[in-house]
């Protein structure tokens, strides 16, 4: 089975060779990475230039002048199935996958059934208190259980039970990916298209399947800048406490 890994980013200098440093440290080594560069102004690009060529990997950098994280993720995903992926995982430039991370996209999608999946998302824990750790955790439940039960959630007939799917930690089959029309090629301002990648997937009477197992770490770094209320209103409403959604 032909995994890829789609990793869009944006002026990710700060993250971005961690991310690529837990990528390369998996367990299970058997896989593609493409990396979208989506109008970098910083040394993303150079970090992940010198990176793979200092470790002489074949993972693939493309660009997408596109503005939005739809765009440039709907780009890296697209790339992988040219290379034939069979799977395509995603994650960010800011997120630091657990070491056995594709060894459990591996494990899922042995099940023929599996159409996609959706991982456990946690803060960096160097990053937060402890008792700050556990409350985004305590949110992020919360906001997984408003998903499951929310009204748009089940529009259009969808019957399956709605599973809240992170961007940076989901993994979908190549083909289904195709059939659904994949990331909507949209800006961070305009639709969370992780969201809508999960409803696409239910309204083709197929179901999104949620894994503790695969997890990855990802950055705080929005809730620290907006708080914790308004980071909960963002992702129910699209509800942003400033301008500026590109946080870094």
């Amino acid at each position: 089975m032909k995994i890829g890994v789609a990793v869009p980013f944006f002026n990710e200098e700060k993250c971005i060779e961690v991310t690529l440093e837990a990528l390369w440290a998996q367990q299970d080594r058997d896989f593609c990475v493409v990396l979208c560069d989506n109008n970098s102004t910083d040394r993303s690009v150079e970090i992940v230039t010198d990176f793979t060529r200092s470790r002489q990997l074949p993972w693939k950098l493309v660009s997408e002048s596109q503005k939005g994280t739809g765009a440039a993720a709907d780009t890296a995903m697209r790339a992988l199935v040219d290379m034939e992926c069979v799977v395509l995982a995603r994650t960010d430039a800011d997120a630091i996958p657990d070491s056995n991370w594709i060894q459990q996209i591996r494990s899922d999608f042995t099940q023929t059934a599996t159409a996609m999946v959706a991982g456990l998302s946690v803060p960096i824990r160097s990053e937060v208190s402890f008792a700050y750790f556990w409350m985004l955790r305590f949110a992020s439940l919360l906001a997984s259980i408003f998903g499951s039960i929310r009204a748009s959630n089940y529009s259009n007939g969808m019957r399956s039970r709605y599973v809240m799917a992170n961007g940076n930690n989901l993994a979908i089959r190549a083909e289904v990916y195709l059939k659904v029309g994949g990331f909507p090629r949209t800006r961070i301002e305009e639709v969370h298209e992780d969201r809508a990648l999960v409803n696409s997937v239910r309204a083709a009477g197929l179901k999104v399947k949620r894994d503790r197992a695969m997890r990855v770490a990802v950055s705080a770094r929005r809730v620290k800048r907006w708080g914790l209320v308004n980071s909960l209103r963002w992702y129910r409403s699209h509800y942003r406490p400033s301008v500026d959604v590109d946080i870094r």
